[in-house]
Parts: C-alpha cells; structure tokens; sequence
C-alpha cells in the first residue's frame, strides 16, 4: 500500500545546506533543523534518493533555533544526514513522515559543483586547501577495488588486527558513523573487543549489541566495575587474540582503506609498531586539520607524542611492555608507547603517509555532550621521568617550549673540557662573544689555519698567540667548531651543545642557524627520495605561528651543516684526527663524522636550544621539494607550511 498524504500543518525546519555538501568524491551531507507542531511530535523526518531513503540523525543540539522560537522546542531540533554521493540525474527529496502517511517538503535537492578529481589537475605545489587534496590527491593515494580485490588474492600473510575499545554513553550517531567505518574496511580480518562498564539499558548498548549479533567478528565484553580507565583497556587487551592491536576512540572513524594499508606493509616490510597519517572530522564528515606526520625518530617521541592516536602494534609486543598504566588519557597512551619501542628496534617502526585516521573534533564531541580534555603538562613531564628512570638516562625531564612539549636535560660532568675551535680571521672577536658563556667548564680556544691549528688566548689570559699545534696536542672532551663568525648567542648556546655531545648515542650535534632578520638558515638535513639531504624549514621565519612543534625540539636528522657543530674528541679521533681537516674542507670533515656516526648508529642530533644568529647575505628560499622529506604528501600544497599549524 502507497504512503497517505499528510494532512497541511505548520512544520518548521531550514536546511543549512541547501545543497548536498560533498566531503570526500564518494560522500557527502545536508543538514539543517525540524520542529514538528505539537499536534504531530511523532513525524519524522525522510531523505529519499531515487525513492530510496537514506537514514537521518535528529537530535542534535540546536540552542540558535530555540532562541529564534522563544521555545525550548528547538533546543534538540538539529539533523544531518551521510550519504553516498548520488550520480547525476537521481532526484533527492526531503520529506516528513508520521506511520504510512507522508509529505514532500523539498524536491530536486542537487549536489554542489564537485572539485576537480585526479587527474583533472597537478598535484604538485598547486593545491590551497586541504578539502581540494582530498579531492584531488588523497584517491591517488590507494588502490581502487580491483587492485584491492587483486592483492588480496596475491597476499598469503594476512594478520588478524584486533580494535580495542572503550565503550562509553553518546549520541547513536557517532556509533552509527564508527560502526559503518569498521563494516566498510576493505581488509576483513579484523575483531573489535569493546570493554567498560556498560549499561544494558542503555541505548547506546543497544546499538553496540545489535551490531555484535550481526557480526561475529564484534565481541562485547562482560561488564565489570571499573576501577581505572587503564584496566578497561587491559581487558579488551587480554581478550584480543590478534597478532596486531589497535585502540581506538568509539567516536572516531577509520578511512575505508586504514587496515589494509596496515596488511600491505605488514606483508612488504615486518614491523612491531605501525602508525599513519590522520586528520580530524567534524558532524558532517568535513575533514580538516591533517596530521602529515615525519618518519620515526625516536628523539622526537621524547618531546611530544607526534604519532599520534591511530597506532597498530603486535599484542605479544603490548603483553610484554605491560600493557596500559593507570594515567590520564593521552598520557596512557604514550607511556605505553614508549614502553613498547623501549622493546624494539627503530627500523621495526613502519610510518605510513597517508591518512588513516578521522580523530573527532573538539567542537563535535562538545555538541555531542562528550568530554573534551587534554593531559596536563606535569602529567606528560611524568611519562618521560618515567622513561628516564627504565633507561638510566643521565636527564631530567622538563616542561619545554612550546609548553606541550618535554625537553631533556642532559647533565654533563663539571670537569668537562671543551676545545672550540674558530676560523682564524674570527678568533679575537669570537672568543670575546663567547666569554660569557664559558664559566662552568674548562675551556679553550683554537683558531684553524688551513690544516694546522693554534691555541688562541681567553680573555682572562696573557697568552696572546701559540704556536702551531697537532691535534694529539689538543685537549678537550668535546669539540666545538664555529665555521661562521657569529652575531648573537642564545644564553644556553654552549651548555646545551656540550651535555647533547657528551650522550652515549650522540654522533654528532648542531643548533638552529637564523639570520638577524629570525629567518631560519639551518634546522637540520632530511634525505629526500633521489638521495639529496635538503632542510624542509630553511628560508622559514622563526615567529611562523605553528612550527615551534616541528622545529623547537630536540630531533634526529641525517645530518647537519658546517656552520656550528659539536663532537666527542672520540669521534674525531676514529675518523682520522686533523688529518683531513682544514678551514677549507669543512664541510668533508662534517660529511666524514656524519658517515662515521650512521656506520656506527648514533644520533645525529639538532637542539633548538642552542641558537645561533647570523649577519648573513644568503637567501634562503622555501621549496616544496624540501618539505616533502617531512611528509611526501605536503608538497603537494602552495602553501604547505600553513598545514603544519593547523
């Protein structure tokens, strides 16, 4: 029997969007608010395409549409709907409906012109906003569902990932949203373990069990009375039995393509820890602020956890580390991290550049009456005391700057002795600029001239020039070369390149380079795909908002420049001594101890807190081949350093 017209009433509702928004080239969205009349609280909303309807979610809150009524009425009177973007030609429809009875409210809703798509336009240096990449490049990045059917066939190693999760109340909604990413993943061999203390009454329960008796692969644990967040996870953990575990929040969601990308690197490269590339989702599916994340560098996790939340790690590897400690979340989650590579090896560490992960917004989870908090600084601080302590590193840890960092703190020996060298024709001024900075050890000066060197006199000497000197006659625990005359010191410039020096792991080490006018001169060499070290940050001003994350911490690099450095005598030793060293041919003894210190697998190392500035004519210019040894995916934007401060 045909739906019964509706009898004429007052309905009111608006659509935000009078268009079908796309979000991504197979998804897209509408919505708006709806207020029955009171005579009609049953009628609900429909969304038809082609006569085929789509699910709607109500209930948002909307407190703009109940100060425009005067009436609490509008206060949950939002909606959206999700849906598969139509082909052109279907007709989309808004109506209400109470029973079988039905009503039209607006016909012939069309889709917003779409973006370009692949192919239609370069994806190098022309891109300006993320929703373009999107649409443009992001599809680029996988494989279409032939490939996919195809190396499916072809892979013989397919791990099972086991999800963890902890389940708490919230809108159907976003259960909706998280369910059908997992349903929609194109790699099928996966459980999700949910764990906490679960309400059966509740409606978000219902949800989650329904889903469960459609799909075995679901496991909702027994409820428990939980002590501690951490020991919820630890049950979800011990009930998994996968090879990998991946935690995730019920409110996020995974891209379609997220699992197997982890089965298809698990298969061409072993690894212990997996991470990827993620971004944050809105309501409506909006995408925004990417997450392109750097290689892994162990260094850099001791400053903040950059990976991030969408990490994929072997459950034995988990099981062995300890699994979750009782902290507050985005603490937990990197103390168990660091734990678990405390236990393996960096090349067993596999980042995927590409994004995988859809994290919730603040602004959604606050208009879904969810939670919204942050670990607080001393919590983070802790996690790294922590680390401190199992690996007997000779540091403290300290809030950093910025304040949602950790900086260590080495501490070197007070009786270390530190040779710094200078070019000859910097000497007199040089040594006057450093003074100041050289109380608490015992120091000396060397001026380079060509291949020998010469003791050069401190302020507080009568000495006013040596001879001619070898290096075995040289003393010093750590070497310190400044090739440039420098202008302006940071008050931490010689301490804090001496106590990186004098690590056990430490190769080699250099500080930030800026010109007089703060532009950055040098950060640090990243290899790029051909083979070339290139700087992603040279040529970038200093006071950009957003880069302090990138730059302003403690990182590994594969090499540094000339201009200033530092180096255990040690090392200068195996390579050779002063052999090949001469005020002309820097930058080989450079490359030499770099080599020296890959061959052997020390750090090379970058502090931000020792600064040097320089009067200096070079122009340095941004290139997006350089930034692309960040992250292969910026260079597709004309502006990719604006990415890193979303």
């Amino acid at each position: 029997m045909g739906a019964h017209p509706l009898p004429q009433a007052d309905f009111l509702f608006s659509l935000d969007t009078p268009e079908l928004v796309q979000v991504s080239p197979r998804e897209c969205y509408l919505k708006g608010w709806f207020v029955p009349p009171e005579s009609m609280k049953a009628a609900s909303l429909t969304l038809t395409v082609d006569g085929k309807e789509e699910p709607i979610n109500s209930g948002f809150l909307r407190p703009d549409v109940s100060r425009h009524l005067g009436s609490r009425a509008g206060s949950r009177s939002g909606f959206i709907a999700l849906l598969r973007t139509p082909e052109p030609g279907q007709h989309v429809s808004l109506g209400v409906r109470i029973g079988d009875a039905h009503r039209e409210l607006v016909s012939g809703i069309s889709v917003e012109q779409r973006r370009a798509l692949p192919g239609e336009m370069s994806c190098q240096g022309q891109i300006s906003s993320y929703q373009d990449w999107i649409f443009q490049c992001e599809p680029m990045l996988f494989k279409d569902e032939k490939e996919i059917t195809d190396s499916l066939a072809e892979t013989s190693y397919r791990p099972k990932i086991s999800l963890l999760v902890e389940f708490r109340e919230c809108h159907p909604y976003l259960l909706s949203r998280f369910f059908q990413s997992l349903s929609t993943q194109r790699y099928t061999n996966w459980q999700l373990c949910i764990a906490g203390d679960l309400d059966p009454d509740s409606e978000s329960f219902r949800y989650a069990q329904k889903f469960s008796e459609a799909d075995s692969r679901v496991m909702i644990l027994p409820a428990a009375r939980k002590t501690d967040d951490a020991s919820v996870w630890n049950a979800a953990l011990e009930a998994a039995d996968g090879e990998f575990a991946v935690a995730l929040r019920f409110w996020d969601e995974l891209h379609p393509s997220a699992l197997l990308e982890i089965a298809a690197s698990l298969h061409h490269k072993p690894a212990d820890i997996l991470y990827a590339d993620e971004d944050e989702i809105n309501l409506f599916g909006q995408r925004c602020r990417p997450k392109f994340k750097p290689d892994f560098d162990s260094e850099r996790l001791l400053a903040s956890n950059y990976i991030g939340g969408f990490v994929c790690i072997r459950r034995s590897l988990l099981l062995k580390s300890g699994g979750y400690h009782p902290l507050p979340a985005g603490a937990r989650e990197w103390d168990l991290l660091l734990r678990c590579v405390e236990q393996t090896e960096a090349e067993k560490v596999t980042h995927i550049a590409k994004p995988l992960y859809h994290l919730r917004t603040q602004e959604a989870l606050a208009d879904s009456d969810l939670p919204v908090s942050s670990p607080r600084p001393d919590d983070l601080c802790q996690v790294i005391r922590d680390h401190v302590t199992r690996t007997g590193k000779q540091a403290v840890a300290r809030i950093g700057f910025p304040t949602d960092t950790i900086r260590l703190h080495y501490q070197a020996p007070k009786d270390a002795r530190i040779s710094i060298f200078l070019r000859d024709e910097d000497g007199v001024f040089q040594v006057a600029a450093l003074a100041g900075l050289v109380n608490q050890y015992r120091v000396e000066f060397y001026g380079i001239l060509h291949h020998l060197v010469h003791r050069l006199p401190n302020p507080t000497d009568s000495l006013m020039r040596s001879p001619l000197m070898s290096f075995g006659e040289v003393s010093g625990d750590v070497l310190l070369f400044i090739n440039r005359p420098i202008d302006l010191l940071n008050h931490f410039f010689l301490q804090e390149l001496v106590e990186q020096a004098l690590r056990k792991d430490c190769g080699l080490v250099a500080g930030l380079s800026v010109d007089l006018a703060g532009h950055f001169l040098h950060t640090g060499f990243m290899r790029e795909e051909e083979g070339q070290y290139l700087d992603p940050f040279a040529g970038t001003d200093s006071r950009r908002k957003g880069l302090n994350r990138y730059v302003r911490i403690v990182r590994s690099v594969e090499a540094v420049s000339d201009k200033f450095f530092a180096v255990r005598r040690e090392h200068v030793e195996a390579i050779g001594g002063f052999a090949r060293l001469s005020s002309s041919r820097m930058p080989e003894f450079v490359r030499d101890l770099t080599a020296y210190a890959h061959r052997l697998r020390l750090q090379v190392l970058v502090t931000p807190y020792s600064i040097a500035a320089f009067d200096c004519s070079e122009i340095v210019r941004l290139s997006n081949r350089a930034i692309a040894c960040l992250n292969p995916n910026l260079s597709a934007f004309s502006d990719p350093y604006s990415l890193l401060q979303s």
